[in-house]
C-alpha cells in the first residue's frame, strides 16, 4: 500500500496533466494503483477495519501460550480442540498485535543469559 506522500504526488502529477503511465513510472507504482488513487481523489491512506476473530479467546490464548511455552502451533491445536473457529494466521496476527511474544522472548533471553 502506498503512503500518503506518494498518493499526494500521484494526485499532484495528475493535476499537472501527466498521463497514468508516466505517473506510474515516476512514483514506482502500477498503473492500476495510480488509477485507483486518482479515482478516489484522496491522498489519505485508507484504514482497513477488520474484526479480530481471536479476541473472544484472549484469556485462553494467554494461558495456553504460557503453558505451551510459546509454541503457537500447539496453542492453535488446543484452541481448535475446544471449538475455536479461526485460522493459524489469525492467531499469529493476534499475538503480534498484543505483543504476547515479546514477553516470552525476554524471559527466554534472560534464562539463557543466566546459564
Amino acid at each position: 500500500m502506498l503512503g500518503e506522500r506518494k498518493r499526494a504526488a500521484i494526485l499532484e502529477l495528475q493535476k499537472q496533466g501527466h498521463g497514468i503511465r508516466r505517473i506510474a513510472q515516476a512514483v514506482g507504482a502500477s498503473r492500476i494503483t495510480v488509477r485507483r488513487i486518482i479515482k478516489s481523489g484522496v491522498s489519505k491512506v485508507p484504514t482497513i477495519l477488520r474484526s479480530n476473530k481471536a479476541e473472544p479467546y484472549r484469556a485462553q490464548i494467554f494461558e495456553l501460550y504460557s503453558r505451551c511455552r510459546g509454541n503457537l502451533m500447539q496453542v492453535h491445536k488446543e484452541l481448535m480442540a475446544h471449538g475455536a473457529q479461526f485460522s493459524y494466521p489469525a492467531l499469529t496476527s493476534f499475538v503480534r498485535r498484543t505483543r504476547l511474544g515479546d514477553e516470552h522472548s525476554k524471559v527466554t533471553r534472560s534464562i539463557t543469559a543466566a546459564q
